[in-house]
């Protein structure tokens, strides 16, 4: 599913968040500078939850990164009252197949922190261009962000 929004006015460096609750879950997501954004199935929220080998989110959280380029290598940490926090991650390549590493056919990567907190993602690109994003988990939550 897709849905079309118009942004509105923001303080520079701000990120945008929707809130959609449908199907009785709440999904989150980071607006960026999309004005087009791609929704997530249940059926597809239940695969990435299979994947990690968990029912429901219950206190843990799942961060959802929808990549715009090729990857070469991504470093990452959860933050969370208690220091750093371990995180688990996949990766979701074009054929729609679940791994554990990066490759150049990843599309999507799925962190799942225990904890709440601050996500650090540091993004290296094939073009060698390097990004620092920041994303945040929260008990319960599905957050998809666009990086």
């Amino acid at each position: 599913s897709q849905y079309q929004y118009s942004s509105f006015s923001k303080i520079v460096g701000m990120k945008e968040y929707l809130e959609l609750d449908y199907l009785n879950d709440k999904v989150y997501f980071s607006l960026s500078n999309e004005s087009l954004i791609n929704i997530p199935s249940n059926e597809f929220i239940s695969e990435v939850l299979s994947q990690f080998e968990v029912d429901a989110l219950e206190d843990r959280c799942i961060v959802q990164v929808n990549l715009k380029d090729e990857l070469l290598d991504i470093n990452y940490s959860l933050e969370s009252d208690n220091g750093h926090e371990a995180v688990d991650i996949l990766y979701l390549d074009k054929d729609g197949i679940f791994t554990d590493e990066v490759s150049p056919l990843t599309k999507k990567m799925f962190i799942m922190g225990n904890r709440q907190g601050v996500i650090n993602i540091k993004l290296k690109r094939v073009n060698e261009e390097v990004s620092q994003q920041r994303t945040f988990c929260s008990t319960a939550t599905y957050l998809v962000e666009q990086f």
